[in-house]
């Protein structure tokens, strides 16, 4: 009987201690991780090789179909891709710079990575706009931001983590107005594509 409570103290110790030294192991883990996360952004994002416009009546004539709805795309807006980056141009707008800010803030809002400004970090963050330009929202003549972009977090190794999100005419979040509001001021027009940038890195940051 003795060997029996002696055999069952010594099976609840065991299983005492191992429930113990689990917390320890983890903590160590995240710790790891902290040290791993802390990145370098690279400074210059890439860019989309030329702009996108989709205008109001576009949408309406691919509707509509046929010669009448070629006549109402064909009647579009002057505007087009290459004069929406020759906006972006004059105005010294620059978008990668934009997404690099809202990135920045999203990081720190986060918490999830640290940042550092030592380029010889190993660990290293790039960020890239695949696609930028606008889209019909919600209105007959509105139109919204259509933006895509990409991050992704890596070292000498591997890469560790990528997240590819996007907004279009669909997204609640972002403004919504006629293309030639969008372009009759510039300082307004820089706030809400930095919005926007906003919001993309915010749902990027989302799966780390």
């Amino acid at each position: 009987m003795n060997n029996l409570r002696y055999t069952i103290y010594i099976v609840i110790l065991i299983a005492f201690v191992g429930c113990v030294s689990a917390p320890s192991q983890l903590k160590a883990n995240s710790i790891d991780v902290k040290n791993i996360l802390t990145v370098y952004v690279e400074a210059s994002p890439k860019l989309p090789t030329s702009f996108e416009y989709y205008s109001p009546e576009s949408s309406h004539g691919a509707t509509i179909g046929g010669v009448i709805g070629s006549l109402i795309t064909q009647l579009a807006s002057e505007t087009d891709g290459a004069s929406l980056e020759s906006y972006v141009i004059n105005n010294n707008i620059s978008l990668g710079q934009l997404y690099l800010d809202s990135f920045s803030r999203s990081i720190l809002r986060s918490e999830k990575l640290q940042l550092t400004s030592d380029s010889n970090n190993d660990t290293k963050l790039s960020l890239e706009i695949i696609e930028f330009g606008f889209i019909k929202g919600w209105g007959i003549s509105n139109v919204k931001p259509l933006i895509k972009v990409r991050a992704k977090l890596f070292n000498s190794k591997k890469v560790l983590w990528e997240e590819t999100e996007s907004i279009s005419g669909w997204t609640s979040e972002t403004a919504s107005r006629p293309i030639d509001e969008w372009l009759e001021d510039p300082v307004r027009f820089k706030k809400d594509i930095a919005y926007a940038f906003l919001f993309l890195s915010q749902l990027q940051l989302q799966s780390l």
